[in-house]
């Protein structure tokens, strides 16, 4: 495998080299539970991510996808995220878009969600076509917000407003 992957394709990637067991579902309990008991043991340590050599091509894709507008309402990420955080946006308070605390239980949603699952919110809210759970965009613009987190400690499991 000689691409960048996630946790959840990382859980999922271990299943079935190392346990010969099938995939969890992207959103299952099972996958977002294990997903969650794996990032709280990192809860306090800063980001640190390496975006170059291999990953900086996924890094720039990234990049590009954050300033891209998308949507009939073409709006970018960094449109919401970096000029507007704080304000409101459809009922909702714009964060800086940091992936500190994913996953995260989502009291509108009532229910944990991944950060694939809030980028495809995000995309439904300014009217594009969200992406698929997992989708290399996805995992590209994980990879650009984790390095713009650095080097913000990691909050995860966490609440979402």
């Amino acid at each position: 495998l000689h691409k960048v992957i996630n946790l959840e394709q990382r859980i999922n990637l271990c299943r079935q080299l190392y346990m010969q067991a099938p995939p969890w579902p992207f959103e299952s309990p099972e996958l977002l539970g294990m997903t969650a008991f794996i990032r709280h043991f990192s809860r306090g340590i800063p980001y640190r991510v390496e975006v170059d050599g291999p990953a900086k091509e996924t890094f720039e894709a990234g990049r590009a996808l954050f300033d891209k507008r998308l949507g009939r309402l073409q709006l970018s990420c960094a449109q919401c995220h970096n000029e507007r955080y704080g304000q409101k946006f459809s009922g909702e308070t714009l964060t800086q878009g940091h992936p500190l605390d994913f996953p995260a239980y989502d009291k509108s949603e009532g229910r944990v969600i991944s950060l694939h699952e809030r980028m495809r919110m995000c995309n439904r809210l300014v009217k594009a076509d969200p992406q698929p759970l997992g989708s290399e965009d996805y995992v590209a613009l994980e990879l650009y917000l984790a390095w713009r987190a650095k080097p913000l400690p990691i909050d995860a499991p966490g609440v979402r407003p």
